[in-house]
Parts: C-alpha cells; sequence; structure tokens
C-alpha cells in the first residue's frame, strides 16, 4: 500500500519504459521538492514527509536529501507530535521506518533533540540517537528563584534543561515522550548540574496532559519525572551529592535519592542509604537493620570539656536520620534516633542533636582531598545527653557547643564526674581549663571529693591523761553552694565554691561565703573505692567570710580558715573563736593540730592578746 501510493505520487514525475504493469515503471531521474503522506489503516495521517531531493533505490526504499519529517498522532487530533529534520536520510517504506549516518534534529512541544547518526521506527514511534545526543527541555528540574530574580538572561537559562549523552531513545505514546539517555549523562538546569550513567526522563504531551489528568499549563506540561542511575553526581550552588539512583519531580520539587547516599556541603559530609528533599528540606536516613546515616564535620573547632581543642579532628555523627536545610547565611542538621558523636578523645550520645554551620572565610578544607567545607558555628543535643572527654563524663538534658568559641553551656540538671569529682547543678558554662556551676532555686550546687582525713583534736582545755582520738569512718567531702568555679591547673584542679558555702565531709560541718579547695591528682587506683574516691586528693582548703566549723562538739568561728589535710591541721584567722564543752579560746589567730591537746593561739596587732575562758570551777564548801 505504502509503495503504491508513492508510486502514484510519483508516476507523473518518473519516465515510463516497456511494461504494462506497476513493476515496469522505473523512475529516470531524482526527485525534487516532493512531499509524501503516509495514511494508517485507520484513514489517518501517520506522517508527512518532504524532502529537496528524492532518490528512488527500489520498491524498498528511497534515499532523501534535506528530509523534512512531520509525525501525526495518527487518531482524530491530526496533531504534530514530532519533526524530524537531517540532510540525509534513507526511508524504508515497507518496514514504516528511517535511517541515517548524518545529524538529526528532532522538536516536540517542550523540546529539542540534535545529535549523529538516527533510525525512526513509525510503527512503533521509536526515534534513536546513537552519537553526540542534545536535549534541550524547555523546563526545569528544579526551580532556580536566584537566577530568575537576575538577568533576562538569567531567568531564561533557569527556565531550560539541557541534557548530553552518548546515546538516546525516545519513545512516544499518546499521554507522553519516554526519554532514555545512556553513556556519559550529564545534565544542565540553572543551578543545578547533573551527571549519571543513565538518565530516564518522561514528558507530558500537550495533549496527553489533559488525557492523563494532570492539568494543562504551568510546569506541569513538560517534563514529570527523571530517574538518573549508575555513579549519580548532583551538584547545586556549594552542595555536592552522591548516589546509585536519583529520582526527580519537576512539579513538586521533589528529589530521591537511594544506594550509597553521599552529600557535601558547606562545613560538613553526609552519608546515607536514602535521601529525599521536598521544599527545601533535605531528609537522610541509613538502611535498616545495616547502617546508619552519618555525618562527617572538619574544623569543627573544640568543645572546651577537657581543656584542650576535642574536635580539632575529624569528627563522626550517627544518627537514624539527618535533616538538613539550607537557609539564607547557614546550613542546619537535624539529627533524631540514637546520636552519637565521636571526635579525638569525646564521644558524645543524644536523643536529638542540631548542628548549625556556616561557609569559612578563606580557603576551605579538604577531607580526603576533595571536600570543600566550612565552619560549625553551634552543636546543640538534648534529650538524655550523655559526654565523655578524656576520662571526663558528662550528663544533663541540654548540651549547646560554640565550637569556635571554645564554649559550651548545659542545662537540665548537669552532673559532670572526673578522677574522683563529681559536680552537679542547674547548669554550667564549659571553656578549656575552666567552667562554671551556678544553682537555681531549690537547685544548688553539689560537689563531691575526695575524703578528708579526721581533723578532730582532744579538749584544749582537757586534763593530763592520754587520750586516744576516737576512730571515725571516712567519707566523701559534699560542698555545697550557689555557684562554682572549676579550674585546671599545671598541679591539678582548683575549686571555688561561692556564696551560702556548706561543706560535710570526714568530721567536719563547715559554712561559709566562699571556699577553695585544691586537689592533685594521684596514681592509678588499685580499687573500685580507690577508683571511686582516690583519683585526685585534697591538698588544701581556703575558706573566707564567715566561716564556722563544727567538729565533734566543737565550734569554731574566724574571717578566714585553713584546712590542711596533708599536715593535719587547721588554722583559723580574724577574731578566731573556738567553743566546746570545757571552754572558749579567742585570738587572732588560732593553730589546731589532729590529735593534739592543745591549740596555738596567738595575739593580734596593737596589743591584742588571747583569751581562754574556762568553764566556772565548782564552790567549795564552808
Amino acid at each position: 500500500m505504502r509503495l503504491l501510493c508513492l508510486i502514484v505520487f510519483l508516476c507523473g514525475l518518473l519516465s515510463p519504459v516497456a511494461g504494462t504493469g506497476l513493476d515496469a515503471i522505473a523512475p529516470s531521474a531524482p526527485v525534487k521538492d516532493f512531499r509524501f503522506p503516509n495514511f494508517g489503516p485507520n484513514g489517518y495521517t501517520q506522517w508527512v514527509l518532504r524532502g529537496a531531493k528524492g532518490i528512488y533505490d527500489g520498491p524498498e526504499q528511497i534515499r532523501v536529501e534535506g528530509m523534512r519529517l512531520r509525525v501525526y498522532t495518527g487518531d482524530e487530533r491530526m496533531a504534530v507530535e514530532l519533526s524530524m529534520d537531517s540532510p540525509m536520510a534513507a526511508l524504508r517504506l515497507q518496514e514504516n521506518r528511517a535511517e541515517s549516518e548524518e545529524s538529526i534534529r528532532i522538536a516536540g512541544a517542550n523540546f529539542e533533540i540534535t545529535g549523529m547518526g538516527w533510525t525512526w521506527n513509525g510503527d512503533d514511534k521509536d526515534i534513536v540517537v546513537s552519537n553526540d545526543a542534545r536535549v534541550e527541555f524547555t523546563q526545569a528540574i528544579l526551580s532556580d528563584e536566584g537566577a530568575a530574580k537576575g538577568s533576562q538572561v538569567a531567568a531564561e537559562a533557569a527556565g531550560l534543561t539541557v541534557v548530553r549523552s552518548e546515546s538516546l531513545r525516545l519513545k512516544t505514546t499518546a499521554e507522553d515522550f519516554a526519554f532514555d539517555f545512556k553513556g556519559s549523562v550529564e545534565a544542565e538546569s540553572g543551578a543545578m548540574r547533573l551527571s549519571s550513567e543513565r538518565l530516564l526522563a518522561t514528558a507530558d504531551t500537550p495533549q496527553g496532559s489533559a488525557a492523563s489528568g494532570i492539568p494543562m499549563g504551568g510546569e506541569l506540561e513538560g517534563l514529570r519525572d527523571l530517574l538518573a542511575e549508575g555513579s549519580v553526581v548532583l551538584v547545586e550552588g556549594e552542595r555536592r551529592l552522591k548516589a546509585e539512583r536519583a529520582r526527580f519531580y519537576p512539579g513538586t520539587e521533589v528529589v530521591e535519592l537511594e544506594g550509597a547516599v553521599q552529600v557535601e556541603a558547606a562545613g560538613a559530609l553526609i552519608n546515607g542509604e536514602q535521601i529525599r528533599s521536598a521544599g527545601g528540606e533535605v531528609v537522610i536516613t541509613g538502611k535498616e537493620g545495616v547502617s546508619r546515616a552519618q555525618m562527617v564535620l572538619v574544623q569543627a573547632g573544640g568543645l572546651g570539656l577537657s581543656g584542650q581543642s576535642s574536635l580539632e579532628e575529624v569528627t563522626i555523627i550517627h544518627a537514624d536520620e539527618i535533616v538538613m536545610q539550607e537557609l539564607e547565611a547557614s546550613t542546619e542538621f537535624e539529627f533524631e534516633g540514637r546520636v552519637e558523636i565521636s571526635s579525638g578523645t569525646l564521644t558524645l550520645r543524644a536523643e536529638y542533636l542540631t548542628v548549625v554551620s556556616e561557609p569559612a572565610e578563606g580557603e576551605a578544607k579538604e577531607i580526603e582531598g576533595d571536600l570543600p567545607v566550612g565552619e560549625v558555628r553551634e552543636l546543640y543535643a538534648r534529650g538524655s545527653v550523655y559526654i565523655e572527654d578524656d576520662g571526663m563524663e558528662v550528663q544533663t538534658e541540654e548540651a549547646r557547643f560554640f565550637p569556635n568559641q571554645e564554649k559550651a553551656k548545659l542545662w537540665g540538671n548537669p552532673r559532670l564526674s572526673r578522677e574522683g569529682a563529681v559536680v552537679s547543678g542547674a547548669r554550667m558554662d564549659l571553656s578549656p581549663e575552666k567552667a562554671w556551676v551556678y544553682g537555681e532555686g531549690e537547685r544548688r550546687v553539689r560537689g563531691l571529693l575526695p575524703e578528708l582525713p579526721n581533723l578532730g583534736y582532744d579538749d584544749f582545755g582537757g586534763d593530763a591523761k592520754e587520750s586516744e582520738t576516737p576512730s571515725i569512718a571516712k567519707e566523701a567531702t559534699l560542698i555545697e553552694s550557689e555557684s562554682l568555679e572549676m579550674r585546671e591547673m599545671d598541679w591539678g584542679h582548683l575549686y571555688t565554691f561561692r556564696d551560702s558555702v556548706q561543706v560535710t565531709g570526714t568530721n567536719l560541718l563547715a559554712t561559709c561565703g566562699e571556699m577553695k579547695v585544691r586537689a592533685t591528682r594521684e596514681a592509678k587506683a588499685e580499687t573500685a573505692e580507690e577508683s571511686l574516691m582516690g583519683a585526685m586528693q585534697i591538698t588544701e582548703i581556703f575558706a573566707r567570710e564567715s566561716v564556722q566549723i563544727e567538729q565533734e562538739g566543737r565550734v569554731t568561728r574566724s574571717e578566714t580558715a585553713l584546712i590542711d589535710p596533708l599536715g593535719s591541721r587547721l588554722v583559723l584567722e580574724g577574731n578566731a573563736q573556738v567553743d566546746d564543752a570545757r571552754g572558749q579560746v579567742r585570738g587572732e589567730r588560732l593553730i589546731l593540730n589532729q590529735g593534739e591537746r592543745r591549740a596555738i593561739v596567738e595575739g593580734g596587732p596593737g596589743g591584742k592578746r588571747a583569751r581562754v575562758t574556762l568553764p566556772e570551777l565548782p564552790k567549795t564548801r564552808d
């Protein structure tokens, strides 16, 4: 039928030869500027071929120079689906197909294809471009508001998507166009760059949009979805994503990636199994039962827990889910589900974690040679927070870290323990070599320090009989106050308790306005008990401001007091006074030695003399 139509159409331009049948008709010269339609079994036009020159090779093929082929829907719509132009093509009439090694230009309602070497199958509505395929869509994969607000050229570029590949196959139906790009696929769409081994794209036809139930017009009239496969790399601004598969839904601004997913952003490297991006929010999840979402931070600074920059090394964060959101001047990461941080000597566990990073100033750092990173401005952990750093343990409900400033803030009854000392309060501020603890309301600062030796002494007014200080069980030293300052020193630790200080220890109960406690590090403990209370040793306690000390029924009062555990002595100064059942001693300076039946009493300047008051002597009988 096709051959008969062609012969009838061309008969006026062909020279007859001997014979009476159609098989006796043969062309004597090429046909120029011809037009040839082809009709389907239903009588509707399938395609119309135009050519600058037609060369009849036989009943199965004609060669066409300057080919212009218009492909129709082949139904009552009578709409043009594609226009195909090529400088040379061979048209195989019986097979309803064409092919060429020359260039091709194919135009649709919302795209244009170019390439070298091609085949077209009219029955299957299938086109293959063999080399250097390039497709330009009149729609962006993702919106680019920044470019649209710029110049007109930038705005036009923002609304285009260009795809290049080694080869392309295009399949058309009444509803859509199906593109199959293969081999070194590269796509550009606004500020986005995509590369992969294969890319499948579906675009709605103007007629198919209504037929498929998708509204006509707007961004939905065109690219519907894209699927990239094999070594997918997506670059958008300073963000870089890698995966095995990536699916895009241009009409809804949704992107889904899966398979060894990796995100490189300013200040972070993220790994997971799946990523879903929608509305400016990126959600990264691991593979259930196999792997978890992971984030790597570089140049995060220090948390200030151990007197050094704990995050100066690579920091790794694991969680069940990571949510990333790019803000105007920073990137925010939300971690949920069994959050774990590992950074040098520091480990952290929490239920939730927020990380805020911002672009680094100057030259970017690198990890494994090619990762641009910024700086982490803040980390906010919450929910059963546990931190361990170089022997220090912290438990709290909330912890906020500022790495660039090397400080941290803790809320929710934080508790810090290290080398036998345990400190707790309503909130804490931590920095290298220094920390502050604050009470709030009924929640006072509590410091549990190693035990003091028994500083008991015999009555200063006792008789000369030999007496022994009774054996008293040692107990930890508990100090309570409204605030506490802790410092890391070369020789050990310095604790400064302030405001309404109260001390309870071995044979000791004291109150004052301020108290400084010096403690040195001891050798490694050998037993569990030594490990709990003996990792450090109190070497000196200095109290001032209305000092009062109670010991075994004795009460001392003074302006300052020095407790010397190693020397087993108590030194009181400034209106010093000692009271017990046997009398009272007053002086400017009193020295009480443990286990001795005497007190060294010194007077003050200006002739101020020491004073001893003894109980009243019993009356004699007449």
